[in-house]
């Protein structure tokens, strides 16, 4: 089997007004590997590239746009107010085919949504059925405010979403993006790119997915800031693999991670986070914090902070990671203080996601942890 039928994907083609232009973009998923191969441990992928191959997706998705009050995506249509811009230009995208095997695919079949006006916006992917590509481009202008939630909901199999994400957030603008994804027990691939002039803030959560690769790659121009929060939460069989990789590029340049994982049942998951400061980066500081705390003695998960540091003139570069099961002795205050296992373990599982998630993340992982019996 294949990740999708070649004539089917071919033929999807034709309903775009730039169809060499994303013929060319398919040639490229054919020719490209998953992965580079690395020896190094920290280096290397844990995403299992064979779950993909496995799919065998038998239609791709090319949905109708329309217009409407808010933004949705799902398998026959895309709804969005007038000012939000969707297309079939690729213009001012930040990613190239050569970014990776599944980035080619998703720029070949997906429709181009533009986000370029301040404002809140929340965007609802909903796939259920074959490859459901989207991308995205959000471009801030000087001292505008964005703020963009992402909401992936996966109901259905099989079914491939190919999310990508390319921001640009201007000097003096502040720009916010949160990607939730909700897996459906499916694989996806959900990538983000991003050039910093200004401040952006980043948090993604995934959580039930039977492959997921997050990425978030950054770059920090001068007397920019980056903060950004990566969450994994794997329960059952799932299998989460989220990778954030900073690159400070300018002077005075700042960037702020924390990576956070929890596992339960039998659930693997990788949250690594890379930041580099590069030699004409003076100035500029980078801390990365890791933790993950595992509920099950069959689950697995890792917290990997990396630092590369090529300048010796920097104001910080720090990083730490702990892997841990619930504190014992914590249990035990809290049970003495008539709380049962179950509700003291609760009670410890939020607080240690608390200060990293937003609204409508914590009420999945609320929902998810009462379906766990906390």
């Amino acid at each position: 089997m294949t990740l999708a039928d070649p004539d089917i994907l071919r033929k999807s083609l034709s309903q775009f007004n730039n169809q060499a232009e994303r013929e060319d973009l398919l040639s490229a998923y054919y020719a490209i590997p998953y992965q580079a191969i690395h020896d190094s441990p920290t280096i290397k992928t844990y995403t299992e590239w064979s779950t993909y191959e496995r799919l065998n997706i038998r239609n791709v998705n090319v949905p109708k746009v329309v217009e409407g009050s808010e933004i949705i995506i799902d398998d026959e249509k895309i709804i969005r107010p007038s000012h939000v811009q969707v297309s079939d230009s690729m213009k001012g995208t930040l990613f190239r085919k050569d970014d990776g095997k599944l980035v080619s695919l998703a720029m070949a079949t997906a429709k181009v949504m533009k986000i370029e006006k301040s404002g809140n916006y929340v965007i609802r992917h909903k796939a259920s059925s074959g490859l459901s590509p989207i991308h995205l481009i959000i471009k801030s202008s000087p001292r505008d405010l964005l703020n963009v939630t992402y909401l992936l909901e996966v109901n259905g199999e099989p079914v491939l979403p190919l999310s990508l994400i390319s921001i640009e957030a201007e000097k003096d603008s502040s720009v916010s993006f949160s990607g939730v994804i909700l897996g459906g027990r499916n694989p996806n691939f959900i990538s983000v790119k991003a050039n910093v002039r200004g401040s952006l803030n980043t948090t993604l959560f995934s959580t039930e997915s039977s492959m997921s690769h997050v990425s978030l790659k950054t770059n920090v121009d001068s007397n920019a800031k980056s903060t950004f929060s990566a969450l994994a939460l794997g329960t059952e069989r799932d299998r989460i693999d989220m990778v954030t990789d900073v690159s400070h590029v300018g002077a005075k340049s700042v960037s702020d991670g924390k990576l956070k994982g929890i596992t339960a049942d039998e659930a693997e998951i990788s949250v690594r986070g890379i930041a580099e400061i590069k030699e004409e980066a003076t100035d500029s500081s980078t801390s990365i914090t890791g933790r993950a705390m595992i509920l099950s003695p069959f689950s697995h998960a890792s917290v990997v902070p990396m630092l590369e540091v090529k300048t010796g003139r920097v104001v910080m570069a720090k990083h730490s990671a702990a892997v841990s099961k619930i504190n014992e002795d914590m249990i035990f205050y809290l049970k003495s203080r008539g709380l049962t296992q179950k509700e003291a373990e609760g009670m410890i599982i939020r607080g240690f996601i608390e200060d990293e998630v937003t609204d409508l993340i914590r009420d999945k992982i609320e929902q998810i942890l009462y379906h766990l019996g906390y």
